[in-house]
């Protein structure tokens, strides 16, 4: 394990964001990733941006933004194509610090404690101090890392495309072991009730016992799909996408399938899940909203546009990033369209906090209040 510091520090009065950065020992035990927690339920528990988005400021990066925000406390991660990760001011869009991978980056990062784990195309696991942006230690693999880790008591999770997923010491960066796959891994493992969900490019999924560190169950496909994203995981029942137009909703007990849902095209990624509705989006921009109980459409919603994108549910609002360029806001329940915001091209992930929603479109991070 070598170190290095990618860090180039932008020098801001930061008296007041170190401060509520600060963590004792129960914030070491939270984790903030996208959709919503470490379930990647898609759901957040926030006040919902109801009104008519408008722009409070843009913020931009080097290359082509990527990813969802991840906020934390009063702080915006933000990575780039360029291979840099960003730490952005949440009240006006202020850069605070920025750390470079020197390498591709394709998902933002997972936040644990007071260190952001990432992923990068280099093969390597870095891990930054929120506080100073700088180097904690970094791990190497034998491939690339499309997705950040996840990190569940005390161990990052993280699979690449070497086919091996690895599970690594949060704390030092030491290897604790790795799994060998058929195919390759490339996404953030859903975490939830002591159990590791995590996909293969094979549309495979796998429960991993986080004690034992030992397979529970495996969904099988085995079918070359180049898969991206996890599960979400809500009440029992792990909602599973391959990349055909299949949503699976698979039974956490032991991997049977409880009913499956046909879209009319590629599904891009997991869906969000909430009051027994699942949102789910096609690589067309085609929205769903599916009944869990019976795997029935409820409403769909039709753009245009090349689009990977997760929605995104706070209160009664469902937010939805479209190939159109437009981030969309609809009653989740009925389909109603309630407002729309144009970017500058398609639409990522969005993320819901109190009273705002951020994205990323082109080269910017975008904050609507």
């Amino acid at each position: 394990m070598r170190t290095v510091n990618g860090t180039t520090a932008i020098l801001l009065p930061l008296l007041c964001v170190a401060a509520s950065l600060s963590c004792g020992s129960d914030a070491k035990e939270s984790v903030v990733t996208y959709g919503g927690g470490p379930a990647h339920t898609g759901v957040y528990d926030v006040v919902p941006l109801e009104k008519q988005g408008q722009l409070k400021w843009k913020f931009s990066v080097a290359g082509e933004a990527t990813g969802a925000p991840i906020v934390s406390n009063v702080v915006v991660y933000v990575a780039c194509t360029e291979g840099l990760v960003y730490a952005v001011r949440l009240v006006d869009g202020t850069e605070i610090w920025r750390f470079d991978t020197r390498s591709k980056l394709y998902n933002g990062p997972t936040i644990a404690g007071n260190v952001a784990y990432i992923g990068c195309t280099d093969g390597y696991v870095y891990a930054i101090d929120i506080l100073t942006g700088k180097e904690v230690w970094r791990f190497e693999t034998g491939g690339a890392i499309c997705g950040a880790p996840a990190v569940h008591d005390g161990i990052a999770y993280a699979g690449n495309h070497d086919k091996y997923f690895y599970m690594i010491d949060a704390a030092t960066g030491q290897q604790f072991g790795r799994i060998t796959e058929i195919f390759d891994v490339c996404c953030t493992p859903s975490v939830d009730d002591g159990v590791i969900y995590y996909p293969d490019w094979g549309g495979n999924l796998y429960a991993l016992d986080a004690q034992t560190r030992e397979k529970i169950w495996t969904f099988e496909k085995n079918e070359d799909s180049k898969w991206f994203t996890s599960p979400a995981i809500v009440d029992g029942v792990a909602y599973h996408v391959t990349f055909d137009s299949t949503l699976y909703a698979i039974d956490t007990r032991d991997g049977s399938v409880k009913w499956t849902f046909k879209a009319d095209g590629k599904l891009s990624r997991s869906p969000a899940v909430a009051d027994r509705v699942a949102i789910v989006s096609t690589t067309a921009s085609h929205l769903y909203a599916v009944d869990t109980d019976t795997g029935r459409r409820i409403w769909d919603f039709d753009r245009m546009g090349v689009v990977y994108s997760h929605p995104a549910i706070a209160g009664d609002v469902v937010y939805w990033g479209s190939g159109d360029k437009h981030l969309y806001a609809l009653a989740y329940k009925t389909g109603e369209l309630l407002w729309r915001f144009e970017a500058e091209g398609p639409v990522k992930t969005p993320t819901p906090t109190d009273g705002m929603v951020l994205f990323c479109s082109g080269q910017n991070l975008y904050a609507l209040y």
